[in-house]
Order: C-alpha cells, then sequence, then structure tokens
C-alpha cells in the first residue's frame, strides 16, 4: 500500500471541505489524519481489524479480496465498481472507505455521482483542479437523509495499485 498516495488523498480532502467554509470540522478531522496515517502504516504489518482510540480498520494487509464496508454504512449506498479497498474505518465522526481504481478520473466521477443519487442523496458539488505532476482531483458533496457526503477521486499515475485513488467520507446529517 502507497501511505503517500493516502496521505495525499485525505489532505486533499481535508484542504476541501475547509475551502467549504467546514474549517471548525476540518480541524476537527485533522486530528484524525495522522491517526488513520499510523493506522495505515500499522496495517502493512498486521492483518485483520486494528483499533487506534476509539477508530477501527478492518483490513486483511496485501488483501485483494473485498473488504467488508464499515459497520454503519447505508445499504443503498454502493461504491464504485471494481474499487479495491485498502482500509475502511467507522467511529462516532464519521464513516470511510479508501481504495484504488484503474479509469478515467471524469468517468468514475460520474459513476459515484450516480451511485449517490441511486442511494438517496442530493449532489451539493463537484468541484476538479488539477494537483500537478499530471495528477488531476474531483470532489464530489452531497447531502443524503442521514449522512453527508464528501468523496474524492485523485488521479495516481504510475501506480501499480490503479490510476486511480477514491476517499469516501460519510458525515452524520
Amino acid at each position: 500500500m502507497n501511505v503517500q498516495k493516502v496521505v495525499s488523498a485525505v489532505v486533499g480532502l481535508v484542504i476541501v471541505v475547509g475551502g467549504y467554509g467546514c474549517r471548525q470540522l476540518a480541524a476537527d478531522r485533522a486530528d484524525d489524519v495522522g491517526e488513520r496515517v499510523a493506522e495505515a502504516a500499522a496495517e502493512e504489518v498486521y492483518d485483520g481489524s486494528i483499533d487506534v482510540g476509539g477508530a477501527e480498520i478492518d483490513t486483511d494487509a496485501g488483501a485483494t479480496e473485498e473488504v467488508d464496508l464499515p459497520e454503519g454504512w447505508p445499504a443503498d449506498l454502493v461504491v464504485v465498481d471494481d474499487l479495491d479497498v485498502l482500509f475502511t474505518t467507522a467511529d462516532s465522526t464519521g464513516l470511510n472507505i479508501t481504495g484504488n481504481v484503474d479509469g478515467d478520473l471524469a468517468t468514475t466521477a460520474r459513476a459515484i455521482e450516480a451511485d449517490l443519487v441511486g442511494a438517496g442523496f442530493t449532489v451539493d458539488d463537484e468541484v476538479t483542479s488539477d494537483e500537478g505532476d499530471g495528477r488531476s482531483s474531483t470532489v464530489v458533496t452531497a447531502t443524503g437523509p442521514e449522512h453527508t457526503a464528501t468523496v474524492s477521486v485523485t488521479e495516481t499515475p504510475n501506480d501499480p495499485h490503479g490510476s486511480l485513488t477514491v476517499v469516501y467520507l460519510l458525515l452524520p446529517a
């Protein structure tokens, strides 16, 4: 697993969330970033479930098989097809799924939007930005009956794990 890629995706997500006027939310979640990065690094060493500070990661290091969605994930919300789930988290502040998939940025973002709408969410915004070094990212925000969703899709060229990193973040509405 490429920890740098996960850190880049999470940091990008925090920056975008802050840009939407959720500075306090970003500050609260920033405390979790270090914890989640440490958990992701520990995932490479330990198989199974890791619990650090109340946030549980269900994983199987190096797995290519499907990983269970975090407890509390909306039954109607599917993740993008062929997502190689790297890890999931579930705690009192929200739900997270991070993974890789091969595909086109625009096509994948549209599929995620359709999945959100199909699960009863209303898409609030979509922002695409150039990250440099041949990478772009798209962040989709949506409001659902029980959660707000922020999903980032970041190009990860030359990565053997997939050409895109996808990070789903669901927070209680």
